[in-house]
């Protein structure tokens, strides 16, 4: 059975990308919100996501916490604006 397409416009749990690493090639958004929850305050999925991001050429915002919660925006370095100026050749 096939998975359902990630919507990647919400918050994409770690634990997801440390399952899966190689899927965030496939990742086709700007910037994504990656969140961990750990009651101990370990938050292990979170720097693993962190790591593989980082490896494969992701930016980092810093991380944000809230009662046991850490999220952190991420930036695609694959992204490539459609239309932008430097694809537009005057003639």
């Amino acid at each position: 059975m096939a998975e359902k397409p990630r919507d990647e416009s919400k918050v994409i749990q770690t634990k997801d990308i440390v399952a899966n690493p190689d899927e965030v090639r496939y990742i086709i958004q700007p910037c994504i919100m990656i969140g961990d929850y750990s009651m101990n305050m370990t938050f292990n999925n979170f720097i693993a996501a962190v790591n593989i991001l980082i490896d494969d050429g992701w930016r980092i915002d810093p991380p944000m916490m809230d009662t046991g919660y850490m999220m952190a925006l991420c930036y695609n370095p694959r992204y490539k604006k459609k239309n932008s100026a430097s694809d537009i050749q005057e003639e």
